[in-house]
């Protein structure tokens, strides 16, 4: 059964901004993401250093693989994951649909 996760990465020490983008993209490769769909159908970015996950994974095991990943990029982390039922927002930047979402449709 899929879980929602929302997760929040801290990089400690003054993380830079190249080290965050680092971050994102390795996250990509295990299905973390930096932008959700609506219940409209539409797509926002969430705000910086904040992720999202739809897996099978137990969330103790992806805890464990978000923690490995920053940590290699830093030595000192902070990860909050939180399994989700249901996300509410207001004042995300909308955005186009991600590539992930057009190779789901496809196109």
């Amino acid at each position: 059964m899929a879980r929602s996760f929302t997760i929040r990465v801290l990089l400690h020490d003054y993380a830079t901004a190249e080290e965050y983008e680092l971050l994102r993209e390795r996250l990509l490769r295990i299905g973390v993401y930096d932008e959700i769909q609506g219940d409209n159908g539409l797509w926002y970015k969430l705000p910086p250093a904040e992720y999202t996950s739809n897996t099978d994974v137990a969330p103790e095991t992806m805890r464990a693989a978000v923690v490995s990943i920053a940590s290699n990029i830093k030595p000192r982390v902070a990860v909050l994951l939180s399994d989700c039922f249901a996300r509410y927002w207001e004042g995300l930047e909308r955005i186009p649909p991600p590539p992930r979402a057009l190779a789901a449709l496809g196109l």
